[in-house]
């Protein structure tokens, strides 16, 4: 595997790879008993086209079958909103300089236990797909939102039967002391007063996103647009492969083959 998803006792706790605070709070929803796994990319097509305000087109999806779609599977269109780019403001990144990492940790405990009266999704996919480079990368999202879940497994490789192969097949990625990418996302938070929770470390006290890149996690709240999960996805990846010694690129983690470098 070359991303880790399971730990024996002596690799748990404080300190080791793979636990932090932050990683703990937004791993930790993904065990809830109010979330339902989403197996297959053809299970997300059927929730998003049948998801409240999803347009379903007459325009095929290119050579369906072969992204693990049925034939007659068709292009799925969906306002995200106002909002047409990443936003900057929202952006905080754990261990960059003025990030209060204590005040922020509460905002997304306070974020996850608002959605306990929610049903959430939990989607996975891989990111890069070669074995020498392969990352696992896992959504949490909440039921109204299958739109963004479908599209971020359609921009990621979905869990087929060869892709799954290749990724036992692959390399351990640092030694093995990688963790899988957690993401956990709430498009509809909006923060609420309370005497627990500080929200002055916000530029923006209606949107996060959250980033503790050491430990392959983030949280994105009151963000609707696609981007904002697709290339916070991808922050993750990047992070990982440049520790890792790999030259990112826009088109993914180049391998051995065409370019790689060394530090």
């Amino acid at each position: 595997m070359s991303t880790k998803a399971y730990y024996p006792i002596s690799e748990i706790g404080a300190g080791k790879p793979g636990f932090s605070r932050t990683r703990s709070i937004i791993e930790g929803a993904f065990y809830g008993n109010n979330v339902v796994k989403v197996n297959t990319l053809k299970e997300a097509y059927e929730m998003a086209k049948n998801s409240p305000g999803t347009i379903v087109t007459d325009m095929p999806v290119y050579r369906a079958e072969e992204i693990g779609l049925e034939r007659d599977a068709k292009v799925l269109l969906f306002n995200d909103g106002a909002v047409t780019g990443r936003y900057a403001a929202a952006r905080r990144i754990k261990g960059e300089p003025g990030v209060d990492e204590t005040k922020l940790d509460k905002v997304v405990m306070d974020a996850i236990y608002k959605t306990r009266w929610q049903t959430m999704y939990h989607a996975e996919c891989y990111i890069g797909l070669d074995p020498e480079f392969m990352a696992k990368a896992h959504l949490l999202i909440p039921e109204g939102e299958e739109n963004l879940l479908y599209n971020w497994m359609l921009n990621f490789q979905y869990m087929s039967d060869k892709y799954v192969q290749m990724y036992k097949g692959s390399q351990p990625i640092g030694g093995g002391k990688e963790p899988d990418i957690y993401i956990f996302s709430n498009p509809q938070w909006t923060p609420t007063e309370s005497p627990d929770v500080d929200f002055s470390c916000l530029s923006d006290p209606l949107t996060l996103c959250y980033f503790d890149t050491n430990q392959n996690c983030a949280a994105i709240l009151g963000m609707k647009y696609f981007g904002e999960h697709k290339k916070g996805t991808l922050t993750m990846a990047w992070a990982l492969a440049n520790r890792n010694g790999y030259a990112s690129c826009h088109g993914g983690q180049i391998g051995r083959a065409s370019c790689r470098e060394r530090v």
